[in-house]
């Protein structure tokens, strides 16, 4: 097979694999990055990144390198953002805007924005098991071979992010 016709093998290969993983993926980069203006370029990273490394890496498992990847990908994003946000932080750019909602759906988007920021508040180790977990669905050896811990270490900080997810939640109902 000549090197063109094995390039789009690869192309159409790759698309495949990525194709039913899209809907999790992005949840989960959704929920690990920090400046979601960045999703869009953190998605693409991601991809670009996995289709370079893609017929150089040989994997047992693409969706778990896949979310690895992306686990890495946004990570040093957040680095970067963490950086570039600290030395401005003092510097008030917008007044935050009133909602103008009817009384059910405020409740109900409260208190999705209540479980957004509590699994925004957790340390990263433990809000990356715990999403990997709700929304991709995988199994602790799947998650420590995607995060390279132990899976004890995935039990334990799952266990430890549902202790305190549960805890500011009900401390939030009171």
């Amino acid at each position: 097979m000549n090197s063109k016709a094995s390039d789009e093998h690869g192309q159409k290969r790759f698309v495949q694999l990525v194709e039913p993983l899209q809907k999790p993926l992005l949840s989960y980069i959704a929920n690990i990055i920090w400046n979601k203006n960045d999703l869009e370029d953190a998605l693409q990273n991601t991809l670009l990144m996995a289709y370079k490394k893609f017929g150089e890496t040989a994997t047992s498992n693409f969706r778990e390198w896949l979310f690895q990847t992306a686990t890495y990908t946004v990570y040093n994003m957040n680095r970067k953002y963490e950086a570039y946000t600290t030395r401005f932080r003092a510097i008030p750019l917008f007044a935050p805007k009133e909602r103008d909602v009817a009384a059910a759906p405020q409740i109900t988007n409260e208190i999705a924005d209540d479980i957004k920021d509590a699994i925004k508040n957790l340390p990263e180790n433990e809000q990356s098991v715990f999403l990997l977990r709700a929304l991709g669905g995988f199994s602790y050896a799947e998650i420590a071979r995607i995060l390279a811990i132990p899976a004890g270490s995935v039990m334990g900080y799952l266990s430890r992010a549902r202790a305190r997810l549960r805890k500011c939640l009900m401390t939030k109902s009171q």
